[in-house]
């Protein structure tokens, strides 16, 4: 995965790296298991929804540092971050389909991103922690594709909207780092990308 590849290349020239690992949307794991080989972290969470997906790979993960947690990442990510004394890099991941199995208290969205992010703008250690949103171009410019049966992506999220939780969990100073996807099968032109935004003391 060599878009993958290129986070964790970023994340290792910073100064300071969480030993935890958050990942939201586990689907296949294969997000998991490259952060679980390059051995960074010492606790790695695997957020999931379908439980079928999760119970197709547990068997890999018997003896590791990796922990998979069923549920609704808006709901799991906020007690999870209840049990945990220290910063965490976040890789926010949970959505592109089953539309009707999300929704929003106050957005009707596909995507837990807005719960995930207030989940971390609560959290004691968000502001030294590393917030990184996956497929960022299709938050604000998608439909269903129309080769996936069951598949929506994002309806009346907002790049401000966004932006509002970035800046209230790092008081108004981050740095953001885009990470651009290239040219891929779903991508509009190659548009799609990844985000990532921690505080600039890192």
């Amino acid at each position: 995965m060599p878009l993958i590849q290129k986070c964790i290349d970023k994340l290792t020239n910073l100064k300071t790296l969480p030993s935890i690992f958050i990942e939201t949307g586990f689907k296949k794991g294969d997000t998991t298991n490259k952060i679980l080989s390059t051995k960074l972290f010492n606790k790695i969470y695997s957020i999931e929804l379908h439980k079928e997906y999760l119970d197709k790979q547990r068997h890999k993960y018997i003896n590791t540092n990796v922990q998979l947690i069923c549920g609704d990442s808006g709901i799991e990510l906020d007690k999870l971050l209840n049990t945990l004394n220290e910063p965490c890099v976040f890789f926010l991941d949970a959505h592109g389909h089953n539309f009707n199995e999300y929704i929003n208290d106050s957005l009707t969205t596909c995507s837990p991103l807005i719960k995930e992010l207030d989940a971390i703008s609560n959290f004691k250690y968000g502001k030294e922690s590393i917030i990184i949103i996956d497929d960022y171009y299709y938050i604000f410019n998608s439909n269903p594709r129309p080769y996936i049966t069951d598949d929506a992506w994002y309806d009346n999220l907002s790049d401000n909207i966004i932006l509002k939780y970035i800046t209230k969990i790092y008081n108004s100073k981050f740095i953001s780092h885009k990470i651009n996807y290239g040219n891929v099968s779903y991508g509009e032109s190659g548009n799609n990308f990844i985000m990532m935004y921690y505080n600039d003391i890192l």
